[in-house]
C-alpha cells in the first residue's frame, strides 16, 4: 500500500479521536443520575452573626413528618447543615442533596443517627452548596426511600468503553504515524507500512484496545453495583 493510502488512514484517525472525543464530552455516560428532583424550601428567616449567616427552611414532602426543619450555615471557613427533628428517634436515616447555584447536584450525602435529640449532628457540606434538600430515607424500621441514586445503565457502561477504547485506538494510530514518520524518515516508514509489522502493529494495538474497554466496563459495572446497593456513603456529582 502506499503511503498516500496511509496518510488518509492517519486523518481518518484523528477524525475518530475527535469524535470519540466529542461523544464522551457531550454524552456524560457514567455520570450518575438520581430520582428526587429540585424542590425550592420555603426559607423561614435568615440570621447572620458576626462569623456565620444561618438560613432556616421548611422540609417538603414526606420528610416533614420526621424532620420539620433543617438550618444551613456559613462561616468564612465551611459550611454546614443541622436538621429539626419531629422527635427523638431511636433509628433514622436521610439524604441531604447539595446544589450549586445552578441548582445542579454536587453531593449527596447518606446519613444514619441513632438514638436523636430534637437536633442532628452537624453535617458538612461544600463550600459552593447553595441548596439543599433534605430527602429521609428510613425511619425505626419502616423505609421510605432506600436510594437515592439511579445505577448506571449496562448500555451506557458499554458505550462508554467503546468509546474510551476507540479513542485510544485512534490515539495509538496517530502517534505511531507521528513517531514512525519524524524517526525514521519517509521512506524507512513507508518500508515499514508496507511490511508485515506494520498489520502486527495495528492487531496489538487493536488488542490492547479491547483489553482495556472490557476491564473499564467491569470496573464501572462493579463500581455502580456498590452504588446502587447503598454501599457508598457518599456520592459525589460531576
Amino acid at each position: 500500500m502506499s503511503l498516500k493510502y496511509w496518510e488518509y488512514v492517519l486523518y481518518a484517525s484523528i477524525i475518530l479521536y475527535l469524535i470519540s472525543k466529542l461523544v464522551l464530552m457531550v454524552g456524560r455516560h457514567v455520570k450518575n443520575r438520581y430520582y428526587h428532583e429540585f424542590h425550592k424550601d420555603e426559607l423561614i428567616k435568615t440570621t447572620k452573626t458576626s462569623n456565620s449567616i444561618n438560613k432556616l427552611y421548611f422540609t417538603h414532602g414526606l420528610t416533614m413528618q420526621f424532620i420539620r426543619k433543617y438550618v444551613l450555615c456559613k462561616t468564612p471557613n465551611d459550611k454546614y447543615v443541622i436538621c429539626n427533628y419531629s422527635k427523638p428517634y431511636s433509628k433514622v436515616g436521610y439524604y441531604v442533596v447539595c446544589y450549586n447555584r445552578r441548582r445542579k447536584v454536587i453531593q449527596v450525602i447518606k446519613l444514619e443517627e441513632t438514638y436523636t435529640s430534637l437536633a442532628s449532628s452537624v453535617i458538612s457540606v461544600k463550600n459552593k452548596t447553595r441548596y439543599v434538600n433534605i430527602v429521609i430515607g428510613h425511619v425505626e424500621d419502616r423505609v421510605y426511600n432506600k436510594n437515592l441514586i439511579q445505577p448506571l445503565k449496562i448500555k451506557k457502561i458499554r458505550q462508554f468503553a467503546f468509546y474510551k477504547s476507540l479513542a485510544m485506538f485512534s490515539l495509538f494510530m496517530i502517534l505511531r504515524h507521528a513517531v514512525g514518520y519524524i524517526l525514521a524518515g519517509s521512506l524507512h516508514f513507508t518500508q515499514f507500512l508496507n511490511s508485515e509489522y506494520n498489520i502486527l502493529s495495528i492487531a496489538i494495538m487493536a488488542v490492547i484496545c479491547v483489553l482495556t474497554g472490557i476491564i473499564r466496563a467491569l470496573v464501572l459495572r462493579k463500581r455502580n453495583v456498590k452504588a446502587s446497593k447503598g454501599g457508598v456513603i457518599e456520592y459525589e456529582f460531576i
